[in-house]
C-alpha cells in the first residue's frame, strides 16, 4: 500500500507539471535557507532501531530554485526543485555499574541525510504582500550518514580511565528507500519586489528506512518533518 500511495503521488507530480504549460509564465527564482528537520513515527524513539533518547531537532539548510505560473487572479502553481540536508540527533546517555565498577556513555548520533526534492506548491494571495503556500513533493535519496561521537568514563578499582569515540557511517540507498513523498504547508511574505521570505512546515509522509531491520516484521515507522525558513530572490 505504501509503495502504491509514493507512485500515485508522483504520478501526480508528473502530470502537474506536464500541464503547467497552458498556464501563464509569471516569475523564476532562487531559494535558500534554514532546515530545522526531525524524525516523526510511532517507531522513532524505540531503542530496537535508534540509540539513546530522542530525536531532536537537525539544523541544515535547504537551496533551490522555482518558478511560478498563474492560474487565476490570486492562484499561482509553483514547482521547485530543491537540494535538501535532512536528518535528526539522538543523546546517548548509559551508566552500567557493578562490584566496583561504574561505566558512563555520554553523546550524541546523528543521521544525515541528503535528498532532492520536487514540491508543486498552490500558491493563494491573501494580500498584496501574503501568499498562503500548500502543496505535495516528491523526494529521492542521495546519500547520507549515521555519525556518532561520544565518550566513555570508566571507573574500575580505583583506576580511572576516559575515551572519545568518533565514528562515520554511510547510510547506502540499500538501507533507505531511493524515493519518498509529503506534503507543505507555509506562507510566504513579499519584502519587495524581488525579495521574500517564507515560513514551511514539510510533513513525510512515507517511511524513509526500506529494510526490515532486527526485531521488525515491517521497515520502522520513521519519517521526516521540519521546519524551514526561506529567503527568495526572483528575477
Amino acid at each position: 500500500m505504501r509503495l502504491s500511495k509514493k507512485c500515485l503521488t508522483i504520478i501526480i507530480i508528473m502530470l502537474l507539471v506536464s500541464s503547467i504549460s497552458a498556464f501563464e509564465f509569471e516569475q523564476i527564482g532562487v531559494n535558500a535557507g534554514l532546515n530545522q528537520s526531525i524524525f516523526v513515527g510511532s517507531e522513532v524513539d524505540d531503542n530496537r532501531f535508534f540509540p539513546g533518547s530522542g530525536p531532536d531537532y537537525f539544523s541544515n539548510y535547504t537551496i533551490g530554485v522555482f518558478t511560478s505560473f498563474k492560474m487565476a487572479k490570486d492562484i499561482s502553481i509553483q514547482p521547485e526543485l530543491h537540494f535538501t540536508r535532512k536528518g535528526s540527533i539522538y543523546d546517548i546517555t548509559e551508566t552500567l555499574t557493578g562490584p566496583g565498577f561504574t561505566q558512563v556513555t555520554e553523546g550524541s548520533a546523528t543521521y544525515v541525510m541528503n535528498w532532492v526534492e520536487l514540491p508543486i506548491l498552490l500558491s493563494y494571495s491573501v494580500f498584496n504582500n501574503l501568499n498562503l503556500l500548500m502543496g505535495p513533493y516528491a523526494e529521492f535519496y542521495v546519500d547520507g550518514s549515521y555519525d556518532l561521537d561520544y565518550e566513555l568514563t570508566m571507573d574500575q578499582d580505583g583506576e580511572h580511565m576516559q575515551n572519545t569515540y568518533v565514528s562515520s557511517s554511510q547510510l547506502d540507498q540499500d538501507v533507505v528507500n531511493k524515493a519518498g513523498y509529503g506534503f507543505i504547508l507555509g506562507s510566504s511574505l513579499s519584502l519587495g519586489s524581488h525579495l521574500s521570505i517564507e515560513g514551511r512546515y514539510a510533513f513525510g509522509a512515507s517511511r524513509f528506512f526500506s529494510l526490515n531491520l532486527p526485531g521488525a516484521e515491517n521497515p520502522p515507522d520513521a519519517r521526516n518533518s521540519g521546519l524551514q525558513l526561506l529567503a527568495s530572490y526572483t528575477f
